[in-house]
């Protein structure tokens, strides 16, 4: 028996679905239509920004920010206060801003954790200090000009428990003591400065509650009125008059070309002496005459040794700075030209290496040439302050007028110019200079 109802109804069920896929696929047809409508927008509107920016700028500078987190520890480097070592926490117990995972003083007493564990005293407490057997005071006997400085050092001697002795540097972690007031004065961390002549002698101690509970051997220091010595008047050579000079004391150096044996390779030998010409670089020349280094700075030289109105030329290395070899230094080398100088290694003219922050005031260096790197000037871990410089015309394989690796070079009122094949290799602090 037919039935019509029933099978009329069951028969539009089909027609039903095909209806709601289509309009399911009208309408997503219809989303997909806006949502590329509404991306074509945003492109429009972005390319008309850049227009815009291009339009009225110069150049444009994208700025992307990545979170660089080296110890996996879930806070990026620039806010970590531990950016290598794992230390979620944060924790800084002296709050010097250096986390405990990697802070070797955790108290911040100048006495390291490992020195205080070893010693059974409480790296977390300032309060809480190790006493040293013994304290070595050097050098034990020193001369030096008004005006001259010293540094003093003192090294203690600490007997664990258990293990050998630990030896450990304290020039900032005793008092000084002198037995004429006066002659010298001397700063929290040894800095000897000599004020006026006379003789004293020098001892340090370590104090913990208030009292000495170590002191050192006693040292004399004698401040002599500051000299001048004059070369070839005085001595024959720039070096015999070096060797001659006190901490304080001044060398001049008449008009005339200078060069051969004790005009090379000049030593400072740490000594805090001021060497200049009579009458400036136009009229006196250390020459190196091709064969020689002009200057080697490797005794710790700070500041105060000073070299003020030479021409520094014809200076040759086989190895680095041709002209001005300076390690673990820190010279003045001031109103100098330096040029026509070369070395096979880095660093034609000057080359500052192991924390060398020499300074440079008015100087030129050009003509300059090195077969690697540097042909003026090549920094190892240095941060040279350069001021007031003409920098030019100097060749090397890569940083015609400086080079580098981890070092941070400060340079201001400078001009680098013509350097071949390029000014500065490797990055620098430039203030109100043409680079």
């Amino acid at each position: 028996m037919v039935q019509p109802s029933i099978s009329h109804s069951m028969s539009r069920l089909p027609i039903r679905r095909n209806l709601m896929t289509y309009m399911h696929g009208r309408r997503r047809a219809a989303h997909i239509h806006w949502v590329c409508l509404l991306a074509l927008c945003m492109a429009f509107t972005l390319l008309s920004m850049a227009e815009a920016i291009a339009a009225s700028s110069d150049s444009v500078a994208v700025l992307v920010r990545v979170c660089d987190d080296p110890d996996g520890d879930g806070i990026c480097s620039v806010s970590d206060n531990c950016p290598t070592a794992y230390n979620p926490s944060q924790a800084d117990y002296d709050g010097d801003g250096m986390g405990n995972a990697c802070d070797s003083d955790d108290d911040n007493d100048g006495y390291s954790d490992t020195l205080e564990q070893a010693m059974g005293t409480n790296a977390l407490s300032s309060d809480s200090q190790p006493a040293a057997s013994i304290l070595m005071l050097s050098p034990v006997q020193a001369q030096m000009g008004i005006g001259g400085s010293l540094q003093l050092s003192v090294v203690g001697t600490f007997e664990p428990p258990v293990g050998g002795p630990i030896e450990y540097d304290m020039e900032c972690l005793v008092e000084y003591q002198v037995s004429v007031p006066g002659i010298v004065s001397i700063s929290s961390c040894g800095n000897a400065s000599a004020q006026i002549e006379g003789t004293t002698e020098v001892w340090a101690e370590q104090v913990i509650g208030g009292g000495p509970v170590a002191t050192s051997n006693p040292a004399t220091i004698t401040v002599n009125a500051s000299s001048t010595y004059y070369v070839p008047d005085d001595f024959p050579t720039i070096q015999a008059a070096l060797d001659a000079a006190a901490n304080g004391d001044s060398i001049i150096v008449r008009d005339g070309v200078y060069s051969g044996p004790g005009n090379n390779d000049i030593d400072f030998t740490g000594k805090v002496v001021t060497l200049r010409s009579q009458n400036g670089a136009a009229n006196c020349i250390i020459d190196g005459q091709g064969s020689a280094r002009l200057f080697f700075f490797h005794s710790g030289e700070g500041s105060g040794a000073v070299v003020d109105g030479f021409t520094i030329t014809g200076g040759f290395s086989s190895s680095t700075g041709g002209a001005i070899f300076c390690k673990s230094s820190s010279p003045t080398i001031r109103n100098c030209i330096v040029t026509g100088n070369h070395a096979i290694s880095h660093g034609g003219a000057l080359y500052l290496g192991n924390g060398a922050s020499i300074t440079l005031i008015n100087d030129i260096i050009s003509e300059n040439s090195t077969d690697a790197n540097g042909g003026a000037i090549y920094c190892w871990y240095s941060s040279p302050s350069i001021t007031n410089c003409t920098i030019t015309a100097n060749e090397a394989n890569y940083g015609g007028g400086m080079s580098g690796s981890n070092s941070v070079p400060v340079i201001s009122n400078s001009i680098f110019w013509n350097n071949f094949p390029n000014e500065i290799g490797g990055s620098a602090t430039v203030t109100s200079s043409d680079v």
